[in-house]
């Protein structure tokens, strides 16, 4: 809410936007307000589960007004149609375009995002003269999803979703639309280990391996 003086008198309007969840592809949380070239994306992308709660914590926070703090991290939301939204955050103090505050009456929601399960960081989407490498950062069990384009995208379009469980990367669902790049259903995670030389995954297609922390 913006408090603005007309004629000598005070008026509050809205500014809070809600955030609908269905329109969320996904959330990532960064320490840094640095701008993160795509291929080394080093955020803590947030569960389906998480997810939801920082949603449903922004659409119910209450307006505290204006206030200064330190930002310990920023939150960004992706959304469906490529658009962003970037939150400021300081325990349950939250900020989006201006320094009015909200609060989403949780102050260990970040420190319960960033840790529990083991983190995993990954390099994924390897195919010759059209590689594209991508690090993403995701948790035991927790789902998260790939589509594939190729060939920039002329004709070929491979859609997957994948879970960690076990040590092992379990491609539970998977539309491939073409026959020539098939996909195996798992891979084993190895220590430090990142994708194999593109010249085994030839006739694959993809290459796709995680590394543990």
């Amino acid at each position: 809410m913006t408090n603005l003086t007309v004629c000598g008198q005070t008026k509050s309007i809205t500014d809070k936007q809600n955030i609908d969840l269905t329109s969320v592809d996904f959330i990532e949380i960064n320490n840094n307000s640095r701008q993160v070239d795509t291929t080394q994306i080093t955020h803590k992308r947030l569960t389906y589960e998480q997810t939801k709660l920082f949603v449903d914590k922004w659409n119910m926070a209450k307006s505290i007004g204006p206030c200064k703090y330190i930002v310990l991290y920023w939150i960004n939301i992706i959304f469906k149609d490529g658009t962003k939204r970037t939150f400021r955050i300081n325990g349950n103090n939250v900020k989006e375009n201006n320094d009015w505050c909200y609060d989403i009456g949780d102050l260990a929601f970040i420190n319960n995002a960033i840790s529990g399960q083991k983190t995993i960081t990954g390099t994924y989407g390897v195919y010759l003269d059209w590689s594209t490498y991508t690090e993403l950062t995701i948790k035991e069990n927790q789902t998260f999803e790939y589509i594939d384009r190729g060939f920039t995208g002329i004709g070929y379009k491979n859609y997957g979703k994948w879970k960690i469980k076990n040590g092992k990367l379990i491609l539970y669902d998977y539309t491939e639309n073409n026959s020539f790049h098939p996909m195996p259903t798992t891979w084993i995670i190895k220590k430090n280990e990142l994708c194999n030389d593109t010249k085994k995954h030839k006739k694959k297609g993809q290459c796709l391996k995680l590394k543990t922390n």
